[in-house]
């Protein structure tokens, strides 16, 4: 399984042997070279010696090079022609001989040497074009073996981090990185039939809480029907007492249907058929509608619910109902986690990103940082000793971010323990009316 590695140790031994080869047969011609240059040197410059000497001086310079003369025969007439220097000038037949003996010599020495620099030049060239393919070689396994597989998997684990489960599963090689791709198609084709299998439950929960709902529906209609009977006297006048337990069945049946009616949104939400009936819809009136819609509340819980815009010439590009829904949900959690005498601002604003901003804030004890994503989840509420657990669904806060992302905006939340939470939501689709014409943002 270990091709990769064994192909790089396989072209790094190649390269580095043809490298070091070269380099020594280089590096022993270049010292050879050297030699035969020097000599010729001194052959050329013992000859001017021995033909025209000056002094003493010279002769004892001659010896010297007379000593170091190669090969035998050569160093024997040098010699000679030496003596005969010590006692007499040299004849011209001498000298003639002399010089030929070093022509011939020099002519030996001119040959080897350009021998040597046409060795020189082919073995550099062969060391260089050595390394340079021991170089390509090692970046040709290394993109097409190593680094574009990797690239390959790496977009594969990218588009299965954004929900792309389209592509289709390739045989890995068998190397290294083959062994990751296996890994990972493993794990992926796990993840994947994972996947369907949440679906199909989250299909069949769907699909029983949209039964189930119209199934209890029904029958809690009836109730609260025969319920408002029989506080109304229809049967008999009831007394104090029970007239207070047809108050509270009454109370727990609006409950119930609430509770029904919120599962129904919600797995609407989740099948997808839960079509906008966006409309443009002036924003002042939506919101003083639903503050006086929730002045009962308000004034059950002795809180005061403050609107502060000046927004007066915004329209919005909305569900009415859906946006209502929404702002009432906050609204009503802001309430119920409001302390008695104090009070719930409704603010809306344009943001620094030119966003349609709507606040809700309460007083209240705050929300820890981390449970703030966790109160958007269904059937999610926060609880603490010091914040004991709300009656409620758990489903509000669920269905008003779903409402708002089939309106492409957002919803958040900012708070701090003991420091109250202020509940927000951002929409893009709104123009302002300053007169009949406006102007869309977005």
């Amino acid at each position: 399984m270990n091709k990769i590695q064994s192909r790089l140790r396989l072209f790094l031994a190649l390269s580095l042997s043809l490298f070091f080869g070269f380099s020594f047969l280089l590096y022993t011609s270049f010292m050879s070279y050297k030699t035969l240059s020097r000599q010729l040197e001194d052959s050329y410059h013992l000859q001017g010696l021995l033909t025209h000497p000056k002094s003493k001086e010279f002769l004892q310079e001659a010896n010297h090079f007379v000593l170091k003369a190669q090969p035998p025969h050569r160093k024997q007439l040098l010699q000679q022609t030496l003596n005969t220097l010590n006692k007499r000038t040299l004849t011209p037949k001498e000298r003639n001989i002399l010089n030929r003996s070093e022509h011939s010599f020099q002519k030996v020495l001119k040959n080897k040497t350009q021998y040597l620099e046409k060795r020189i030049f082919y073995f550099s060239l062969i060391t260089f074009f050595s390394m340079l393919l021991g170089i390509l070689s090692f970046y040709r396994i290394t993109v097409y073996s190593v680094l574009k597989p990797l690239h390959d998997l790496s977009m594969k684990m990218r588009d299965f981090l954004n929900n792309k489960y389209s592509y289709k599963f390739s045989v890995p090689p068998h190397n290294e990185v083959g062994q990751i791709q296996s890994t990972f198609n493993a794990l992926a084709q796990k993840v994947l039939n994972q996947i369907e299998e949440l679906k199909a439950l989250d299909k069949a929960k769907s699909e029983f809480l949209s039964i189930a709902s119209h199934e209890l529906r029904t029958p809690l209609t009836s109730i609260k029907g025969s319920l408002g009977l029989l506080k109304g006297g229809v049967v008999d006048k009831l007394s104090e007492p029970s007239l207070n337990l047809v108050s509270i069945a009454e109370q727990e049946t609006d409950r119930l249907i609430r509770l029904i009616n919120d599962l129904l949104d919600l797995a609407k939400i989740e099948a997808k058929k839960f079509p906008l009936k966006k409309e443009w819809t002036p924003l002042i009136p939506l919101l003083e509608q639903t503050q006086k819609t929730m002045e009962g509340l308000a004034h059950a819980a002795q809180v005061s619910i403050k609107l502060d815009t000046d927004l007066n010439h915004i329209s919005i590009f909305v569900d009415k109902e859906r946006i209502q829904q929404v702002l009432t949900n906050l609204i009503s959690n802001a309430i119920k986690y409001t302390p008695p005498q104090s009070q719930v601002t409704l603010r809306a604003f344009i943001d620094e990103d030119n966003l349609l901003t709507i606040e809700v804030s309460d007083q209240g004890k705050g929300i820890a940082p981390e449970d703030q994503e966790l109160i958007f989840e269904q059937f999610r509420q926060v609880t603490s000793e010091d914040s004991p657990l709300v009656k409620g669904t758990g489903l509000g806060l669920a269905i008003a971010k779903a409402l708002i992302d089939e309106h492409g905006g957002s919803i958040g939340v900012q708070s701090m323990p003991n420091k109250g939470a202020t509940f927000y939501f951002k929409l893009h689709d709104w123009k302002e009316e300053p007169h009949e014409e406006g102007a869309i943002a977005s």
